[in-house]
């Protein structure tokens, strides 16, 4: 640990070395929420509410439907900051996640280049429950008529794209 500089307030450096005594004890669930929160500090989604709520609900959909694992826990809260962040897959790395997770939120990720439903078409191809489990998750939450009804008129049609979506994820569960 740091030594104390008195040049920041005590107050400043006391959070400084709880935060980083937690970060070193925290589970990578606890390290994917957090992280979730800082780099969604301050975001809201269209509808106006903050955007890491979207992520808290995703995991919490995975976890009550499908009984989700660790890793995949990690990965639903964390499944869109390779997306919509600055944060690399260098970065989850760096601050422990496993392999696999990092491999989900890859996968999570979808590319340049490519459209929304091949995209949801390689996921539903992949064999991979976990992954469908989570997208299906993000899907449900995405597709809620409060959250729905919450967005602008012009774009409320996106609920077609998400029952398609939906019906192609589960077709491909279905084969696994």
């Amino acid at each position: 640990c740091d030594p104390i500089n008195l040049a920041f307030p005590i107050e400043e450096q006391l959070n400084f070395i709880t935060e980083e005594v937690l970060e070193s004890t925290m589970t990578n669930l606890d390290k994917a929420i957090k992280l979730t929160e800082r780099v969604f500090s301050g975001i809201v989604d269209k509808g106006g509410v903050p955007y890491f709520e979207h992520c808290k609900r995703v995991c919490d959909i995975a976890v009550t439907k499908y009984n989700i694992n660790e890793d995949e826990r990690c990965a639903a809260y964390l499944h869109d900051v390779l997306e919509d962040t600055d944060i690399t897959e260098d970065d989850l790395r760096e601050y422990g996640f496993s392999e696999r997770t990092i491999e989900l939120v890859k996968k999570l990720t979808r590319p340049d280049g490519i459209t929304y439903m091949d995209y949801i078409g390689g996921i539903a191809n992949s064999g991979d429950r976990g992954l469908i489990y989570i997208k299906l998750s993000d899907n449900q939450d995405n597709s809620d008529p409060e959250r729905i009804n919450n967005l602008p008129e012009s774009e409320r049609s996106i609920v077609k794209r998400y029952n398609k979506a939906r019906n192609i994820l589960l077709e491909g569960l279905d084969n696994v």
